[in-house]
């Protein structure tokens, strides 16, 4: 049988997204109604085993994109290159909507030129990601019972009340510093304008900009909710360009084809991250389709690069475990004498109140997950050993310097600035670092 023209297979994603839409509205249509509908049509020389492969193919596309796919149809990943391209693109322009004026005001540039590059999840196992992307919007969600806090603009209670009552998408109560973060979300999600966004989904980097439309603060039903939480959420969301999987010059975004050390950054582990400078500028000539050259030949990335060629599979797992384990050796270390004893008699303050290193690594290990890997004092993404830069490996810091290597008294902070903190109080130190955080020339 010769190959599927562009018409068939239009025909045949036309057909297979109106059943999904169907199927997702509650609907009850038939699939042997529609495929017999498309053998007496568009597919009169099909025959019915190859029209339902045919479906199974747009399943597996859709899959790859991050959407769902019709329960029957399991997904058949032998869809060839030119065809994968076709159905892709029959996708994104079947969910295209007329664009808003915002819209078309970013559009009207011919390069991107972003104020500021965000990395985002949507939602725990970004149950939103479907929304923003056919609602052309970016988004994040707060607990209903904090929102009034947020509403107050009263910090210290939304931090207390996340604290005792919420869990972060691994189910970890929230470190204060987290919680702080959670705080200023929906306001970075609201206040967003010309602001580049990436999201990777399966095997694709999707990127927007954010436009100058308001935002909406919308209360509907949390699929995400646990047994002991509201039902109802909070939803934060704000219009911006349709979403695309393809640079400015029309070349797909393929996570597999990205340098080794973009996904370092392209990724994050909370629930959206703002990249610095030159990651941000990466970030905006990759979308661009400019050379990236500048960045590829640092010797860090051509590192990287090297590294990559050999890295077994559980590389980054281990370099985790590494970490962590440095991590607690170096405490237990601290906190004895050369010839092994406690000095509880000269510096009862650094006490190693663990029952061994191992429980330490386990505790560092939630105490990582609960950071959503970010510096508790900075909020920048923490590395491990095998990091490009050694001064943003993950540190073992003191909350209250006088006191102990005990639970509720640690956080992962930025090598670095456990270095500036020293024996610091924390909260006078996050003063001055917020000074220096908000100072015009840095």
């Amino acid at each position: 049988m010769e190959q599927w023209s562009e018409a068939e297979i239009r025909a045949a994603v036309d057909a297979y997204l109106e059943l999904l839409e169907d199927e997702q509205a509650g609907g009850r249509s038939s699939k042997a109604t529609v495929r017999d509908s498309l053998m007496k049509g568009a597919l009169s020389e099909r025959t019915r085993g190859s029209i339902e492969y045919r479906m199974q193919n747009i399943s597996a596309v859709l899959d790859s994109m991050g959407l769902p796919w019709i329960n029957g149809y399991k997904p058949a990943t032998n869809v060839g290159p030119t065809n994968d391209r076709l159905i892709r693109d029959l996708i994104v322009n079947r969910r295209k909507r007329p664009l808003s004026d915002g819209q078309n005001r970013v559009l009207a540039r011919t390069r991107i030129a972003p104020r500021r590059v965000y990395v985002a999840n949507f939602g725990r196992e970004n149950f939103e990601w479907r929304g923003c992307l056919n609602g052309s919007y970016v988004a994040t969600m707060q607990d209903e019972r904090v929102h009034r806090y947020w509403e107050a603009d009263d910090r210290a209670g939304y931090i207390d009340f996340s604290i005792k009552n919420l869990k972060t998408a691994k189910g970890l109560a929230p470190v204060p510093s987290v919680a702080s973060r959670w705080f200023n979300l929906g306001s970075i999600i609201m206040e967003s304008c010309g602001d580049l966004w990436l999201h990777r989904q399966g095997d694709l980097l999707w990127w927007t900009v954010t436009t100058d439309e308001p935002g909406r603060i919308e209360r509907e039903r949390d699929p995400s909710s646990r047994p002991d939480e509201p039902e109802i959420g909070v939803f934060f969301r704000k219009p911006s360009l349709p979403w695309s999987q393809a640079n400015i010059k029309g070349n797909r975004l393929d996570w597999r084809s990205l340098h080794p050390k973009a996904p370092d950054f392209l990724m994050t582990e909370a629930t959206l991250q703002q990249l610095g400078p030159d990651y941000a500028a990466y970030a905006i000539a990759l979308v661009n389709g400019e050379a990236l050259q500048e960045w590829h030949e640092h010797p860090a990335w051509k590192a990287k690069q090297e590294e990559s060629r050999s890295r077994r599979p559980a590389t980054i797992f281990n370099a985790r475990q590494r970490t962590f384990a440095d991590l607690a050796i170096r405490a237990r270390d601290t906190a004895h004498s050369a010839d092994g004893r406690e000095l509880k008699r000269i510096a009862k303050w650094k006490e190693f109140r663990f029952e061994n290193i191992y429980e330490l690594e386990k505790y560092i290990s939630k105490l990582y997950d609960s950071q959503e890997g970010l510096c508790a004092l900075s909020g920048l993404t923490l590395q491990f050993l095998d990091g490009d830069d050694i001064q943003m490996c993950c540190s073992l810091d003191r909350i209250d310097s006088d006191g102990h290597y005990e639970a509720g008294n640690l956080q992962l902070v930025c090598r670095f600035l456990n270095r500036w903190k020293s024996d610091g109080e924390d909260g006078e130190f996050k003063r001055l670092l917020g000074i220096i955080r908000n100072t015009a020339f840095l």
